[in-house]
């Protein structure tokens, strides 16, 4: 494992505010350069200071984060896991309507029948066009919500 590798392994593992833990990383990189300006090598600094993942945990038991932090993060978490379940059952509703609609569709035949039948059917899975535009705007929004997540973070590298 290199210096980088290292590095961002800490960051991820680190579960704490921006601010903080970008202090956290800035300091344990001043570690590394005055390691290595002094002629220490890399994995010999890493068995001083630990596996990534325990430099971190480390650094998560011996940090109190006050009761508004600690709040903000829960909620964060919170929403980002409620968010990340409707999203997926608005994905398994709209797949629910769409995969029977797809799959008569291709057989030509109601109901699972054996051969195709001339019958016109409305609406085979009973789907309006309200439901689906619903359940596409939520795929959109969560898509949306998604990528914002995944700036911010290479903003906070």
């Amino acid at each position: 494992m290199d210096r980088t590798k290292y590095l961002k392994e800490v960051k991820r593992r680190l579960k704490l505010p921006a601010e903080m833990k970008s202090e956290i990383l800035r300091s344990l990189e001043e570690s590394l350069d005055c390691a290595d300006e002094s002629g220490e090598e890399f994995s010999r600094t890493v068995e001083r200071i630990g596996k990534p993942a325990d430099f971190a945990r480390d650094i998560m038991q011996s940090v109190e984060l006050t009761a508004d932090e600690k709040r903000r993060t829960k909620r964060a978490r919170a929403f980002l896991f409620a968010f990340l379940i409707f999203s997926v059952a608005a994905v398994c509703a709209t797949l629910s309507f769409a995969v029977p609609i797809i799959y008569m569709k291709s057989r030509g035949a109601i109901g699972y029948a054996d051969a195709p039948t001339q019958i016109a059917v409305a609406s085979a899975a009973g789907i309006n066009a309200e439901a689906a535009v619903c359940a596409f705007l939520w795929i959109a929004a969560a898509a949306a919500f998604i990528l914002r997540l995944i700036a911010k973070r290479k903003r906070a590298r």
